[in-house]
């Protein structure tokens, strides 16, 4: 599966749009967005709407941890079936750096 964020802008004019971002509920939107990643248990979630500014930054944020994830799981089974994880732990560590222990 790849985990994927996809914003883009729309005219209030012309689309009925909510009042206030769908993820802080407190603020007026900037973009619309669609978030697609697996959750903790490997299920795949799907999830858009329209964000602010702030809250923009904070789906990225859910997909790096998504990301993350994903390839921590994988680097452990190739480790695990003694499998060169060089490529993975490279592209892992170019994410969270050396303290990602989830």
């Amino acid at each position: 599966m790849k985990n994927k964020l996809c914003f883009s802008t729309y005219d209030p004019a012309f689309r009925d749009t909510p009042k206030l971002c769908d993820v802080c509920r407190s603020e007026v939107p900037a973009f619309q967005y669609k978030f697609v990643a697996e959750d903790e248990a490997g299920t795949l979630r799907e999830n858009a709407g329209y964000c602010c500014v702030a809250c923009s930054g904070e789906l990225l944020g859910n997909l790096r941890t998504a990301e993350l994830r994903t390839w921590t799981r994988e680097e452990a089974a190739l480790a695990a079936d003694d499998m060169d994880i060089t490529a993975i732990r490279e592209h892992r560590l170019a994410l969270a750096g050396e303290d990602w222990d989830r």
